[in-house]
């Protein structure tokens, strides 16, 4: 006797690869800390830029949650300059279209956790950490420095 193997609709493969989301109302941000430091030229010969994003969470409920942004611009070896800008948002959730897609409050915390650098893009935090290290960068006739995503490191 022969068994038959079910076909899987495009539907199906749909629904199995769905994962859980949170839906985001709106968001408030707010520039905590912004540090340029001199550093003493260096002679070598190669200098290297290194543009680093970190993204912690910092309060969770089921309401809403705060994250907090880091994006540092350094060079190596230290040479000419180290900036590092800081900013929090607070996320309020949208609990009509999230609550039910969660079996848990600690399953959604994970999942916000797993996730943090997209909402740190939501709120359009590193596009304005961009543009802040460019007009830092710029002053006194100097090339900006333009940090977009595909040069920044995950810390």
């Amino acid at each position: 006797m022969l068994k038959k193997k079910r076909k899987h609709t495009i539907m199906d493969k749909q629904v199995t690869h769905l994962q859980p989301k949170v839906y985001v109302k709106r968001s408030e941000v707010s520039l905590i800390k912004v540090s340029y430091d001199e550093k003493e030229p260096n002679n070598s010969d190669i200098i290297k830029l290194r543009v680093a994003d970190s993204v912690i969470l910092t309060k969770f409920s089921r309401d809403s949650f705060e994250i907090q942004i880091e994006r540092s611009l350094s060079f190596k070896p230290e040479s000419i300059f180290a900036i590092k800008i800081i900013a929090g948002a607070k996320l309020e959730i949208n609990q009509e279209l999230t609550n039910d897609n969660f079996e848990s409050e600690e399953s959604e915390k994970e999942y916000i956790e797993k996730n943090l650098q997209k909402f740190a893009n939501h709120t359009q935090v590193c596009k304005a950490f961009s543009m802040t290290i460019a007009q830092l960068t710029s002053v006194f006739g100097r090339i900006p420095i333009i940090t977009s995503d595909e040069v920044v490191e995950k810390a």
